[in-house]
């Protein structure tokens, strides 16, 4: 009869375990959401992942890389400490959680990846003189002092130039003085930032200051006429933008979630744009916003490809 009573009981016990034990463990994990949102490339943070399904075998991807993962938290976060060497270019980076448990793994995450230098680029128009001429300019900032030249093409009526891009150059606040010229007189001079689709900047004697840093790309365009008295300078409204809505339907999938980004780019020097949406086998249609699109340009939206998905017409 004890017998009996043990195998009884054992049975039970090993139904339990069989019933809800190992459901539980073979759950797939899955994320909601990652912190921080956005990442500053060469730069080291804590990656905070949240969601559900996580355990003591649970390890965090990072662009396909494990990482050592603090699983000390609740079944509905997990972290880890990523170095600045993880994080050497810009784009974006997909953040996923392998589970040991299931051996299997979790829907992926894509987080924008930015740069924590910057560019610059001087332009110069010019009205009088020869419609030839050359300027220079002194830019001081994190990266040093270096002189810069920028030579015009066109007439007396109109003549342009281009300095190139400058960079890459630290994060910081970085001052662009004209070099004075004989019965040239400065005009208007404005700086535009490409990231954010705005004017930036502070006017000085000669020049202006800007801070350049987290991907931004400045043009900075200074005028100048002959002979004439200068109107005071003034920093313009920035350009108009507009914005592009990016549908996505999915179709043949049953999973609990999957991201899709979308880049908006242009062949002119212009930022490219990201937006992404998470759609799953309940939510099969879903939308996200292109935005801060300079108006007058042609852009190019491509899909970030994910693993196991193909486009069709």
């Amino acid at each position: 009869m004890q017998k009996f009573s043990l195998k009884l009981i054992i049975f039970f016990v090993s139904f339990f375990i069989l019933s809800f034990g190992v459901d539980k463990a073979l759950a797939a994990p899955f994320i909601t959401s990652a912190s921080p949102a956005s990442i500053i490339s060469g730069t080291a943070f804590t990656l905070t992942i949240n969601g559900s399904g996580f355990d003591k075998t649970s390890v965090i991807t990072l662009g396909g890389q494990q990482k050592i993962t603090d699983t000390t938290g609740t079944p509905f976060q997990l972290s880890t400490q990523i170095l600045a060497s993880d994080i050497p270019g810009t784009g974006f980076i997909l953040v996923g959680v392998l589970s040991g448990s299931c051996n299997c793994s979790s829907n992926f995450v894509s987080i924008p990846v930015t740069s924590n230098t910057g560019y610059l680029t001087i332009k110069k128009e010019s009205t009088g003189g020869t419609g030839s001429e050359v300027f220079s300019y002194t830019v001081s900032g994190p990266s040093g002092s270096f002189p810069v030249s920028v030579q015009t093409f066109g007439t007396s009526n109109l003549a342009q130039g281009s300095s190139g891009q400058r960079g890459p150059l630290s994060a910081g606040n970085y001052t662009i003085l004209e070099d004075s010229m004989t019965n040239w007189n400065l005009g208007l001079v404005s700086c535009f930032n490409t990231v954010t689709g705005g004017s930036i900047g502070s006017l000085v004697t000669n020049g202006i200051t800007i801070t350049i840093g987290n991907g931004i790309n400045a043009i900075c365009t200074f005028s100048n006429n002959y002979g004439t008295i200068a109107p005071p300078p003034v920093i313009p409204p920035p350009p108009t933008t507009g914005s592009i809505t990016v549908n996505k339907t999915i179709t043949n999938y049953t999973g609990n979630g999957q991201t899709f980004g979308f880049t908006a780019s242009s062949l002119y020097v212009l930022p490219k744009q990201f937006c992404q949406v998470t759609l799953s086998s309940s939510n099969t249609s879903g939308s996200c916003l292109l935005s801060n699109l300079q108006t007058g340009y042609s852009w190019h939206i491509t899909e970030t490809p994910v693993a196991n998905w193909s486009s069709t017409p």
